[in-house]
């Protein structure tokens, strides 16, 4: 279990990950990566018939077209964000499903690994941390590497068609579409940037969480730890978390130790 990939970057960790998905059950995701696809069709389809439907309402009032018109306009601007809100809920359920089926297969190859190790490796606390990034990242490698699934298969079709649309009722609408889009795919590099090595520094500190959590409310750690010095580490883990807060951004994990420590220690 030796750290191949800690410095390969946020992009080619995301396709080894999604070829484990892959590997995992090619169906669900080209079945997932259709729907994503389908998602971001009908935000083009909304906006394309919503934009009819004000050009129908523009012409029938200067009585160019007649009311059945209209309502035919209304109709297909009402189906197109039916269609909408359907692909979304389909998409982000359709994306929970996928979660839990790659998730145990996940779980399945980290265990194998785990068993292989030597006792002797468990007293290594840089391969504790280590165990426990994997599983964590198991937990969260869908939803990481649906932002590169979403950014080929959602946000590209969504900006490609909208660039030809706009494009054809004017062609400088079209370049438009670049001054928006490179801003926020700066953003998005910076903030993975930001958070590269902020799992390293977490991983240490919810072991600890876990720990101290254990030491408070199991039984077989109750009595021996009760009048202990172990809330001297709970509020040290707190400052820590606290000062990681601070210095980068929020984060879910780093929330959630939080709030556990908190309710440990206050509870």
């Amino acid at each position: 279990m030796k750290r191949k990939n800690k410095n390969k970057g946020f992009i080619k960790n995301s396709i080894e990950g999604i070829k484990l998905m892959y590997n995992s059950n090619p169906k669900m995701l080209l079945i997932y990566i259709v729907f994503v696809a389908l998602h971001g069709l009908s935000w083009v389809l909304q906006v394309i018939f919503m934009q009819k439907f004000f050009d129908a309402a523009e012409n029938f009032a200067i009585h160019k077209i007649n009311f059945q018109n209209i309502l035919l306009a209304l109709l297909a601007m009402g189906i197109s964000y039916a269609f909408c809100q359907l692909m979304n809920g389909v998409d982000n359920c359709y994306a929970l499903i996928l979660n839990m089926n790659v998730g145990k297969t996940l779980n399945k190859l980290i265990y194998k690994k785990v068993s292989s190790l030597n006792i002797i490796e468990f007293e290594n606390t840089e391969r504790l941390n280590f165990i426990n990034m994997a599983i964590n990242g198991s937990k969260n490698l869908v939803w990481v590497c649906a932002t590169l699934l979403d950014t080929i298969f959602f946000y590209s079709v969504y900006f490609l068609f909208m660039a030809w649309y706009l494009f054809k009722l004017k062609p400088i609408l079209g370049i438009s579409i670049l001054v928006i889009f490179i801003p926020c795919i700066l953003s998005k590099t910076i903030q993975s940037l930001t958070f590269e090595k902020l799992e390293d520094n977490s991983a240490p500190l919810r072991r600890k969480c876990e720990y101290y959590e254990r030491c408070m409310t199991d039984k077989e750690f109750l009595k021996e730890h009760k009048h202990s010095p172990v809330s001297r580490g709970i509020n040290d883990g707190i400052f820590t978390l606290h000062y990681m807060f601070e210095s980068t951004d929020t984060r879910p994990e780093l929330k959630e130790n939080l709030k556990r420590l908190d309710c440990i220690c206050n509870g």
